[in-house]
C-alpha cells in the first residue's frame, strides 16, 4: 500500500513537460490574442468587472473634450452680417449640448413652417383682352362725346354707363365671372376710369384751342383770343378726329352741336378753373332741376347755348344735321350690334 502511494506520489510531483503549440494551417488568419482586440474602437469596450473577489483595474478610455465653438460661431455671425440679438442668440447656441441644439432646431422648423402654411401666394396677375381694352376705349370715346350724358363726373355715372354697355357683350371678356371677380373687376374699372379722364382732358384741350391761341399760358388764355374762332361745327369736327376718340368713329350730328357749345360757354365763363367737369356737371343737373326733366325744356335750353355760339364764333351750315337730328340713335349708340 505504502509502495503504490510512493509511486503516484512520484507520478504527481514529476514536472509536466511543456505542451507543444498547436498546428496552425498558414492559410487561416491568426486568433486574436485577447477578446478585446475583436472591437475596433477600444473606448466602446465596457471595462472589466470584478470577479471571484479578485480586484480588476479597469483601463477608461480616453474621452474628447467637448469643443469650445463660440469663436467659429462669432466668426460666421460676422461673415453673415448678424445683428447684436442675432450674434447672442448664436452664440448661445454655440454653448448648448447637442441635445438642446437639436430641440432648437427643431423648434425653429415647426415655427417657420407654420408661417409658410398661412403665406398665400398672389393671384395671378389678370391681363385684360386686347379686345376689352379696344371696346372700352372706344366706348369712353362715345360716351364723353355724347351729347345725352347726365353727368362727366358725378358718382361715377360714366363709369357705370361704360360698363353696362361692356356687359351687354360677354364675347368682348366682360363677363358676369369678371365683374363677380373684385381684383378683374377693380382693374376693368381703372382702365375705364383712365380712358374716360384722358378724353375728358384731351376735349378740354381742343375746346380751350378753338377760342383762345393755343400757346398763349393758362393764365392769360381769356386775353389770347383767336382772331378767327372755330365755329360750331369745326370745333366738332376736331372733337371727333382727336387720336383718342377716332376709332369710335364718332358722327357729328345736330345734337352734339348743342351739348358741345353748352361745354364751350362754361369754358369761357370758367377758363381756369380745375373743378371745370364738375362745374359742367352742376350746370347740367341745374337745367334738368329747372325743365323738371322735361326733355323739351332741357332741349330748348341747350337750343339757346347753340345760338348764342353761332352769333359769337361764327355761323356754320347747321340744316342738314337738324333734318337729320330725328335718325340719331337716342343713345349715341348702334344698340343689338356686337360690331360696336
Amino acid at each position: 500500500m505504502d509502495s503504490e502511494e510512493d509511486d503516484l506520489d512520484q507520478i504527481m510531483n514529476r514536472p509536466s513537460s511543456p505542451v507543444a503549440p498547436p498546428i496552425l494551417d498558414p492559410d487561416l488568419p491568426e486568433p486574436p490574442s485577447s477578446p478585446r482586440s475583436l472591437f475596433l474602437d477600444q473606448s466602446i469596450v465596457p471595462p472589466s468587472s470584478p470577479s471571484n473577489g479578485s480586484t480588476t483595474v479597469s483601463s477608461n478610455p480616453r474621452k474628447r473634450p467637448a469643443e469650445d465653438v463660440t469663436q467659429l460661431a462669432g466668426t460666421v455671425a460676422r461673415k453673415a452680417k448678424l445683428g447684436s440679438e442675432d450674434r447672442e442668440a448664436m452664440n448661445l447656441f454655440a454653448k448648448a449640448s447637442l441635445e438642446e441644439q437639436r430641440l432648437l432646431t427643431y423648434g425653429q422648423l415647426l415655427k417657420v413652417s407654420r408661417q409658410l402654411a398661412t403665406i398665400h401666394p398672389p393671384d395671378a396677375v389678370y391681363h385684360i383682352p386686347a379686345i376689352l381694352k379696344n371696346k372700352i376705349a372706344k366706348h369712353s370715346a362715345r360716351n364723353v362725346l355724347s351729347p345725352f350724358v347726365s353727368a362727366y363726373k358725378a358718382d361715377d355715372i360714366a363709369l357705370k354707363q361704360v360698363s353696362d354697355v361692356l356687359l351687354k357683350y360677354p364675347g368682348w371678356g366682360f363677363t358676369k365671372a369678371v365683374k363677380a371677380d373684385k381684383t378683374k373687376l377693380g382693374r376693368i374699372n381703372k382702365m375705364i376710369q383712365k380712358d374716360l379722364t384722358d378724353i375728358r382732358c384731351d376735349a378740354k384741350r381742343i375746346i380751350g384751342d378753338s377760342i383762345w391761341l393755343p400757346s398763349a399760358p393758362r393764365a392769360k388764355r381769356k386775353f389770347e383770343k383767336r382772331q378767327e374762332p372755330q365755329n360750331i361745327i369745326s370745333l366738332c369736327e376736331a372733337l371727333v378726329s382727336m387720336p383718342s376718340v377716332k376709332s369710335a368713329n364718332i358722327p357729328v350730328t345736330f345734337d352734339m352741336l348743342g351739348r358741345v357749345s353748352f361745354l364751350r360757354a362754361l369754358l369761357i365763363k370758367h377758363p381756369d378753373e380745375t373743378t371745370y367737369w364738375e362745374k359742367v356737371d352742376a350746370r347740367l343737373v341745374k337745367i334738368r332741376t329747372t325743365a323738371k326733366n322735361d326733355k323739351v325744356e332741357i332741349s330748348k335750353a341747350i337750343a339757346k347755348c347753340l345760338k348764342a355760339d353761332q352769333a359769337t364764333h361764327g355761323t356754320a351750315d347747321i340744316d342738314a344735321l337738324r333734318a337729320a337730328a330725328v335718325d340719331a340713335p337716342v343713345d349715341g349708340h348702334d344698340s343689338d350690334n356686337e360690331e360696336v
